[in-house]
């Protein structure tokens, strides 16, 4: 026996199996981001033709998708690049808004003016009440008003009714003759002349404010600045983020709808005149009507 032992000595010795290490495990990616990317890959679009489609780099549509904003150079850039780039994707872009630092009194505001509107739609509720009550009121008082018509049409007499219908032709007669003959007396034939010209004049000025125009707005962007326009009709016209150093002129029919990001760092000009882009928001947004 101790012969058997010596010659396998390696029978009685269990080899230890060797461990897979954790390391060498493959470990699935994290997952990150805010489901653009998701949403661009459905509609079969590369981080390039996005960025092509905006006019913007391509690292600017990965720190988009990744919610790094820090990356990104500044609140209003970054709202007017997600605002694009949702009605690109047709995504919902509203709750990444309010992640972009720096967005507080714009939350605020939001805030306030949904309460607003809330506190408003009682209100509107009290009044629709008040209105039917006038009508009927006032259907009561037409009532009433027909009904002592006729009482007094039976309880006067006819010769009373003649003599007043009498006196007031008289009365209108006298209206008309003095209407007629002062401008005959002051001089013949040259006050119909200027009366009808002045119809004229009246009738062309209702016809130009009712008629819509074209017009063409000049943009001058001395920074990247988001713009948005839209015509008479609500319809967007024109909707893109501008580089630094360009130009762009839109031309629609006015009144138009402009909105304009960073427009402290943009030049307006509207039918040749300058626009002063000063009704601002927190988020150094203007918003301008132009006629």
């Amino acid at each position: 026996m101790q012969n058997e032992n010596n010659q396998n000595p390696q029978a009685e010795i269990e080899m230890p199996v060797p461990s897979v290490p954790d390391a060498a495990q493959p470990v699935e990616p994290a997952t990150t981001g805010n489901g653009l990317s998701a949403a661009r890959e459905a509609k079969r679009l590369s981080v390039g033709d996005a960025a092509y489609a905006l006019k913007v780099g391509s690292k600017v549509i990965q720190s988009i998708e990744a919610s790094d904003w820090q990356a990104l150079p500044g609140r209003t850039f970054t709202v007017g690049i997600l605002r694009a780039y949702g009605r690109l994707l047709d995504v919902p872009v509203d709750s990444l808004i309010t992640e972009v630092p720096g967005g507080s009194p714009a939350v605020k505001k939001n805030h306030i003016q949904a309460s607003t509107s809330s506190l408003k739609a009682a209100p509107a509720g009290r009044r629709d009440g008040e209105t039917k009550r006038q009508e009927r009121r006032m259907l009561k008082l037409g009532v009433v008003m027909v009904i002592l018509a006729v009482v007094l049409a039976y309880a006067m007499p006819g010769s009373f009714w003649d003599e007043s219908i009498q006196s007031a032709q008289s009365l209108v007669n006298r209206w008309v003759r003095q209407d007629v003959v002062q401008p005959q007396t002051a001089e013949p034939g040259a006050v119909p002349a200027q009366t009808d010209a002045a119809k004229t004049e009246s009738g062309s000025e209702t016809v130009a404010q009712a008629q819509t125009s074209p017009g063409t707005l000049e943009l001058k962007f001395s920074a990247p600045a988001w713009v948005e326009v839209r015509d008479y009709t609500g319809r967007i016209i024109y909707s893109q983020l501008n580089a630094a150093g360009t130009t762009q002129f839109i031309t629609g029919a006015a009144p138009l709808d402009v909105l304009v990001g960073n427009a402290r760092q943009v030049q307006a000009r509207w039918r040749d005149e300058p626009v002063k882009l000063d009704k601002l928001t927190g988020d150094d947004v203007s918003r301008q009507v132009l006629r």
